[in-house]
């Protein structure tokens, strides 16, 4: 938990780094319409995409996300 109160304090107080955010998210849907489709050019370039902005995002995000996996499983 704490990691993810780091990683929102963070993100508020850089524009760029919310903004990376908040374009991930937009691209769940545009992945899951992509996969739907099964248009796996689109899907590579997505994922692609996402790929930067996680490293935007940085290694806060990175922990926060690998926590998440692992919580999951």
């Amino acid at each position: 938990m704490a990691n993810v109160q780091k990683f929102v304090q963070m993100s508020i107080a850089d524009k760029n780094k919310l903004q990376a955010y908040c374009d991930l998210g937009k691209l769940q849907g545009r992945m899951d319409r992509a996969e739907d489709e099964n248009d796996t050019k689109a899907i590579d370039a997505l994922v692609a995409e996402a790929d930067s902005l996680e490293e935007q995002l940085g290694l806060e995000y990175e922990r926060i996300t690998d926590e998440s996996r692992a919580f999951t499983h």
